[in-house]
């Protein structure tokens, strides 16, 4: 969500809840990753979705057996989808607040997840809720956090180039400006349709700044 192209993420999400409603999410439990998979539908419903299906994930995550991480895994992946709620809402500081919380009770952060994987998502979810509250220092170190040549996270890694590029491009810090546009092009120069709107904004910018 937020990264490409919403009708192919709205079929993959309801092709999952198909098939994983929250009362079946025990009798999974063994047999399937359901803990990501009902993160993911919560996630994608309480942003885009069905408010009520994102709701009902978060009370039957608090059901699955503890463990994993050394803290809450569960209490992030809920803080997570309240959190996105909040954001839908128009409650900026509870986003921020439930995202936090999301990613200090998750407390494995590395350098080597998949895109895809529930904390370097929750984490761009907390750099993007910094970024909305001004907190633009912090939100720099978050996004920073997804690009080489330490980590690289596909879509992620492109999106956070180009977060990086607007905050550099407000504060009129050109040079800056110009070379996260110009990363997160090369980026996406071999994508389709879920990041169109994206390129033309990178482009648009650099054509402002008088660059090529």
């Amino acid at each position: 969500a937020g990264v490409g192209e919403r009708e192919t993420a709205r079929r993959a999400v309801e092709a999952m809840a198909s098939s994983l409603p929250p009362d079946s999410a025990l009798a999974f439990f063994q047999t399937h990753p359901v803990w990501l998979q009902g993160w993911l539908i919560g996630a994608w419903s309480a942003q885009s979705g069905d408010t009520v299906l994102a709701q009902r994930w978060i009370d039957a995550i608090g059901t699955l057996p503890p463990g994993g991480t050394s803290e809450d895994y569960r209490g992030a992946l809920q803080a997570d989808i309240a959190g996105r709620l909040a954001t839908r809402r128009g409650n900026l500081q509870e986003a921020l607040d439930r995202a936090r919380s999301a990613f200090f009770l998750w407390t494995i952060h590395t350098d080597n997840e998949y895109e895809y994987s529930a904390e370097p998502v929750m984490r761009f979810e907390l750099a993007l809720r910094y970024r909305d509250s001004g907190m633009a220092d912090s939100a720099r170190a978050v996004f920073s956090s997804f690009l080489p040549p330490t980590s690289w996270m596909g879509f992620l890694t492109a999106r956070a180039s180009y977060e990086l590029g607007e905050m550099a491009f407000a504060a009129g810090r050109v040079e800056e400006a110009r070379s996260h546009y110009s990363t997160a092009l090369r980026f996406w120069d071999r994508d389709g349709a879920a990041t169109a709107s994206f390129r033309r904004q990178a482009i648009s910018r650099l054509e402002e700044l008088g660059i090529p």
